[in-house]
């Protein structure tokens, strides 16, 4: 972990410029099926859920999705 100059913790890049996206993550997301059952909302709920800090107002955005529980 010394002298490195990013590493991937808990699913975040943690570097000199603070705590990053992992595009590899963010490329799982842009990629997936859209969600046809109950299980798979709650699954993409979860990972929008994930990255909360990095989205304004994410609240307000999964608003309609929250309801379909």
């Amino acid at each position: 972990m010394f002298l490195m100059h990013s590493c991937v913790i808990l699913g975040y890049v943690v570097s000199k410029e603070g705590k990053l996206l992992d595009m590899k993550k963010i490329s799982t997301i842009i990629h997936m099926p859209t969600p046809k059952t109950p299980k798979d909302i709650h699954v993409f709920n979860g990972m929008a859920q994930y990255y909360k800090c990095f989205i304004k107002k994410i609240a307000f955005i999964m608003v309609p999705i929250t309801k379909l529980f």
